[in-house]
């Protein structure tokens, strides 16, 4: 992709010039990065004190390749979930153009949810690391086949329920999560969605296909072993169950890991 990646951001403290400035700085970050983010702002005010869908939805309509919108969902106040009204006519004008809500999610989980089965794609924790925000947005900006992009895509209502119920979970935390469904249905998706939007997001997201793998194998890359442990071992190694500690480790066709490990295995996870 030789083209820059334009976000458009629709917040009422835009409006605010030391709040435009501190997140113009936290955006701008990723401006110098390639291929490069540019940024455009969008307060949603048509006069003092008043906020509407207009103005937001003339400004995608001025930014030609416009590739994600990054939302806010409270207006003003905690009662003016102006938002979701802007999300509700963002799909109904623009189907698949990503939207990534913001929110403080602090007793919002219900805000958040609404917001999914309205049709936005994720959402951020206020304010988001420099990390996690590019995450996002080159999930939802790059092509498909780029390398690293790990987006949900669709707008039907299979899809949006499917978001709301990860958004849930997500904001649960510390939960064990089976995630089922036929080969190519997007399993790993649904759990890097998890990793990004949950507690654990500052941690690492680990994941592992246990399909057709060796016994020794796969207990040494799951659990680790110390130098010498068994022939051939001449270092330590560290297991992928370690190093996704405080993160999230995402085991692929677990049910093909023969019943001999299944008992260890279930033992760490209780």
């Amino acid at each position: 992709m030789d083209r820059e990646l334009n976000i458009l951001v629709i917040d009422d403290e835009l409006c605010r010039p030391e709040r435009l400035s501190t997140l113009k700085a936290a955006y701008g970050e990723l401006e110098s990065r390639e291929p490069p983010f540019v940024f455009h702002y969008e307060t949603a005010e048509e006069n003092r004190n008043k906020y509407g869908v207009g103005p937001a939805l003339r400004r995608i309509e001025l930014i030609p390749d416009l590739d994600v919108v990054v939302l806010d969902v409270m207006f003003g106040d905690q009662a003016n979930r102006l938002g979701l009204d802007i999300l509700e006519a963002v799909r109904q004008e623009h189907p698949l153009l990503p939207v990534i809500i913001m929110t403080s999610l602090e007793g919002e989980i219900e805000v958040v949810e609404k917001a999914m089965e309205l049709g936005a794609n994720e959402y951020l924790i206020k304010m988001p690391t420099l990390t996690e925000l590019e995450e996002t947005l080159r999930s939802y900006a790059l092509p498909p086949t780029s390398e690293g992009r790990f987006a949900i895509w669709g707008n039907c209502s299979a899809i949006r329920h499917t978001r709301a119920l990860i958004a849930r979970v997500s904001a649960a935390g510390g939960l064990s999560v089976l995630v089922t469904g036929e080969s190519g249905t997007g399993k790993e998706l649904a759990a890097r969605a998890i990793h990004r939007q949950g507690p654990r997001r500052g941690g690492r997201f680990v994941a592992k296909n246990c399909a057709f793998a060796d016994l020794q194998l796969l207990d040494s890359d799951l659990f680790g072993h110390e130098k010498g442990a068994f022939t051939g071992a001449d270092r330590q190694h560290v297991g992928r169950i370690e190093r996704a500690d405080k993160g999230v480790l995402f085991l692929d066709e677990i049910g093909s890991i023969v019943p001999a490990l299944q008992g260890k295995l279930l033992r760490v996870l209780e």
